[in-house]
């Protein structure tokens, strides 16, 4: 929305928002893999307590 704004003002152009959008989806996808990835540690820490508990 900013960039059509700024596009529409004449402050920048349609390349430049082109390819900030690609960027911002370049680094998303590694962030979004990251969290999944945390996430994931995090329920198997909590489940190996969970059995830890119930084994002693």
């Amino acid at each position: 929305m900013l960039g059509g704004w700024l596009v529409l003002r004449g402050e920048t152009d349609v390349g430049t928002v082109v390819a900030a959008l690609t960027g911002l989806t370049r680094i998303d996808r590694p962030w979004n893999n990251l969290i999944k990835f945390y996430r994931s540690l995090s329920t198997v820490m909590v489940r190996y307590g969970l059995l830890v508990e119930a084994i002693e």
